[in-house]
């Protein structure tokens, strides 16, 4: 059920190779209408035990291209490279897949449910690499739709005993490109980089991620329903890297609306046995900027840099946090259910460090509710063997400040500088400290 129609070429297949003991090499229903080429698909190669490259149910229309499918392989037991159900609707391109490869010994490079609409290309897929065991980069439920771009994926990298690589339910919908993903990595045991659930609106990029990398025995960079909404940018992340013994940088349940960044990470490191950086539940609402975390590193034997329940809303920041380093045995740095709603910044906490052999720099249960600022925190540094600068419980409530402390640091044996319960209620300042030193040995 092979049909072309095109002014110049329409549907073009040429140098397949298919080696299987069932099937080999199987593709079926295929449709390109354009006005140049249309379902374009060339130096394809399966090799399996039971199936050896399957593809089904392609469908390419454009004015140029139309579904350009090009140097794919599998190599797998029982699969081997399976795709089925694309849909490309393009004025230039319109689906675009290339140098794809997949080894495994049960999948081997899984790609379903595709679709691309995009005035220049639509859904552009290129670079894929998937060694493992039992699945080797599993890819379905994708959506892209832009002026421009429309769901852009380059240069994804999964190896894994297990699954290896793991993409789903990606929607990516904006003007210029629309859900841009490139240069990921993950090697694990068990799973290895498993992105699932993710939405991009926006009007120029809309949910951008690049230079992942993930290292783990059984995770190894699990990043699960983040969504972006914003009018320039909407949800942007890079340069995130995790290694750890059983999970590896883990980021969860994000949300942003903006209307010129939106949730804004880059530059998390996390290097744990068991955890090693794991943010959870964060929710930042602003005009220009909302929840912006940068250059976060924690260093630890059980968790290393946990961060969860944080909530920004402001006009033009909501909740800024940057330069973190949490180095520790047990924890190493740990803030928890933070809130900042501010009319111009909103929860400001920058340059914190904390070394400790148990806990190293815990702060929890923060609020901060201002017209201008809205608990600001500045250069914290704990030092200390069991503890080490341990801040719960500040609340500030203010028209101007409320709750402004800087330039604390604690150096002690057992606990180094312990701040609770601190409550500020005023119409310009409200609850001011600056400067704390604590030296002691208990």
């Amino acid at each position: 059920m092979l049909h072309g129609d095109s002014t110049y070429s329409g549907l073009y297949i040429t140098m397949l190779h298919g080696d299987s003991t069932n099937s080999g090499l199987y593709i079926t229903m295929l449709h390109g209408d354009s006005t140049n080429s249309g379902l374009y698909i060339t130096m394809l190669h399966g090799d399996s035990t039971y199936s050896g490259l399957y593809i089904s149910m392609l469908h390419g229309d454009s004015t140029n291209s139309g579904l350009y499918i090009t140097m794919l392989h599998g190599d797998s037991t029982y699969s081997g490279l399976y795709i089925t159900m694309l849909h490309g609707y393009s004025n230039n391109s319109g689906l675009y897949i290339s140098m794809l490869h997949g080894d495994s010994t049960n999948s081997g490079l899984y790609i379903t449910m595709l679709h691309g609409d995009s005035t220049n290309s639509g859904l552009y897929i290129t670079m894929l690499h998937g060694d493992s065991t039992n699945s080797g980069l599993y890819i379905t439920m994708l959506h892209g739709d832009s002026t421009n771009s429309g769901l852009y994926i380059s240069m994804l990298h999964g190896y894994s005993t297990n699954s290896g690589l793991y993409i789903s339910m990606l929607h990516g919908d904006s003007t210029n490109s629309g859900l841009y993903i490139s240069m990921l990595h993950g090697y694990s045991t068990n799973s290895g980089l498993y992105i699932s659930m993710l939405h991009g609106y926006s009007t120029n990029s809309g949910l951008y991620i690049t230079m992942l990398h993930g290292y783990s025995t059984n995770s190894g960079l699990y990043i699960s329903m983040p969504h972006g909404y914003s009018t320039n940018s909407g949800l942007y992340i890079s340069m995130l890297h995790g290694y750890s013994t059983n999970s590896g940088l883990y980021i969860s349940m994000l949300h942003r609306y903006s209307t010129n960044s939106g949730l804004y990470i880059t530059m998390l490191h996390g290097y744990s046995t068991n955890s090693g950086l794991y943010i959870t539940m964060l929710h930042g609402y602003s005009t220009n900027s909302g929840l912006y975390i940068i250059m976060l590193h924690g260093d630890s034997t059980n968790s290393g840099l946990y961060i969860t329940m944080l909530h920004g809303y402001s006009t033009n920041s909501g909740l800024y946090i940057t330069m973190l380093h949490g180095d520790s045995t047990n924890s190493g740095l740990y803030i928890t259910m933070l809130h900042g709603d501010s009319t111009y910044s909103g929860l400001y906490i920058t340059m914190l460090h904390g070394d400790s052999t148990y806990s190293g720099l815990y702060i929890t249960m923060l609020h901060g509710d201002s017209t201008n600022s809205g608990l600001y925190i500045t250069m914290l540094h704990g030092d200390s063997t069991n503890s080490g600068l341990y801040i719960t419980m500040l609340h500030g409530d203010s028209t101007n400040s409320g709750l402004y402390i800087t330039m604390l640091h604690g150096d002690s044996t057992n606990s180094g500088l312990y701040i609770t319960m601190l409550h500020g209620y005023s119409t310009n300042s409200g609850l001011y400290i600056t400067m704390l030193h604590g030296d002691s040995t208990n």
